[in-house]
């Protein structure tokens, strides 16, 4: 049986978030997936993404909202992922600061190809 592939059509960059491969190892991701298993790093993978489409780069700090934005159905579980590890910065509102480093990492690769 073939091994099923599949492929993200990328329009452009406004559509892109580059993630280092060995994110799951970084510190502060290791300490969150202890505690939360697969469950907690694949809804820190999802609040990047709405992070990143946001124009902002940064979301209201609403777990309730934020977690039937990512159809999640505990809340609790997103409100630790984005509170208790240092992944993001949070106020009213929280941010991750890396998205904008990685994203002007990325366009300027794009511009030397």
């Amino acid at each position: 049986m073939p091994l099923l592939t599949y492929r993200v059509r990328v329009e452009s960059m406004y559509n892109y978030l580059p993630w280092p491969s060995n994110m799951r190892t970084a510190d502060h991701v290791l300490a969150m997936r202890i505690q939360e298993g697969a469950a907690g790093y694949g809804i820190y993978v999802m609040l990047l993404e709405l992070l990143r489409d946001s124009e902002t780069r940064s979301l209201v700090m609403n777990p309730k909202n934020l977690a039937f934005a990512i159809n999640e159905p505990d809340v609790a579980l997103v409100e630790r992922v984005i509170t208790q590890y240092g992944l993001f910065e949070v106020a009213q509102y929280f941010k991750d600061n890396s998205i904008n480093e990685r994203l002007k990492i990325y366009a300027e690769d794009v511009k030397s190809d």
